[in-house]
């Protein structure tokens, strides 16, 4: 029986190859593109959802009439998150982060990058609990010459996972103390500066 609709299928397409090219393309563009849009929503929905306390994680815009149309951004002002803390029992932690305009330039010996980074406070790892290779979350940030390297940074510039303690200059007077190796983070993270 399946035989015979196969048969028949066939003839009608050969019978009318024109029309059923053009129905088997758009067939096939729309399917893709159904796809393409599904794995796209997949994606977006899944952005940040790997932290433990994402449910109970909230960024704080600004926002403004500017020429007549109301604009939001990320950037507060840095006494906003103590405050916040301070006057709102139901908050439990803030972690502020600072995006640097610039990227830094990172020298290990010889071996020279240039990176973009983010300065955070002392409990950003806490709260956000990224997987650490090594090092502590709690301590790893509370000195202000401390710096957490991702795993694939920590291997560009040291050939090495394990890390912690070693010294790394930054653009071309500060050095920093390695005090943390992050695992790499998967892409659909909104923390740019440790991707």
């Amino acid at each position: 029986m399946f035989k015979n609709y196969f048969k028949i299928m066939l003839r009608g397409l050969m019978k009318n190859k024109f029309y059923s090219s053009i129905n088997i393309i758009g067939l096939t563009i729309g399917m893709a593109s159904a796809i393409l849009i599904l794995l796209w929503i997949q994606n977006e929905m899944s952005h940040d959802r790997f932290y433990e306390k994402t449910d109970r994680i909230y960024i704080a815009n600004n926002r403004d009439n500017v020429n007549g149309k109301l604009s939001a951004w990320h950037t507060t002002p840095a006494p906003l998150g103590p405050t916040i803390k301070k006057d709102y029992p139901e908050v439990e932690d803030v972690v502020r982060l600072q995006e640097y305009a610039a990227n830094f330039l990172l020298t290990v010996g010889d071996k020279h990058f240039s990176l973009h980074g983010e300065f955070a406070d002392s409990n950003f790892l806490s709260m956000f609990s990224l997987p650490l290779l090594s090092g502590n979350p709690k301590t790893a940030l509370k000195s202000p010459q401390s710096i957490v390297l991702t795993q694939q940074l920590a291997i560009k510039l040291f050939g090495k996972e394990n890390v912690v303690g070693e010294t790394v200059r930054i653009d071309s007077s500060d050095y920093f103390t390695v005090s943390a190796v992050l695992k790499d983070l998967p892409s659909n993270t909104s923390n740019s500066g440790i991707k």
